[in-house]
């Protein structure tokens, strides 16, 4: 994947904007998820290394605002003009999300960030019925042992 040009293969964002431009993607999922991590990988277009971001914050919605969920300074990480970071935490329930990238470079003409990919770590949420069957098991189990 690194060794074409990807400009038509990635996420890009507005060019011409000052440094500190904070730049977003919010998402949202068909049913909630458990988020415990996420890998992300960028880097300039083919032979131009004036693109990069100076930090990268992920949110998820809860109680109707996104909360921060993992903040990194990526400049320091990136390697020959390539990102590839990952972060996990504790899983966070939610459908809703938000990643913020703060440009980093100001320069003539192209200079937003590129994001090749940025990719969810998750836990399995178990469906209501799957929720139901735990439950009568446990309530079994309880009821098993009073009687033991």
């Amino acid at each position: 994947m690194l060794g074409h040009p990807v400009e038509r293969l990635n996420t890009g964002f507005g060019d011409l904007l000052p440094m500190g431009t904070v730049h977003s993607i919010e998402w949202h999922t068909s049913a909630p998820i458990l988020l415990t991590g996420y890998h992300l990988l960028a880097h300039p277009d083919a032979g131009f290394d004036g693109r990069s971001f100076s930090q990268f914050k992920l949110y998820a919605e809860a109680g109707g605002s996104f909360q921060l969920i993992s903040s990194v300074d990526p400049a320091a990480l990136y390697h020959a003009g390539i990102l590839d970071v990952q972060d996990q935490f504790a899983a966070v329930g939610a459908q809703n999300f938000r990643a913020e990238f703060t440009q980093a470079t100001a320069l003539f003409p192209k200079s937003g960030p590129r994001v090749v990919a940025l990719d969810a770590i998750t836990a399995a949420v178990p469906e209501p019925a799957g929720w139901a069957l735990m439950l009568a098991g446990g309530a079994a189990l309880l009821g098993w042992r009073r009687r033991g």
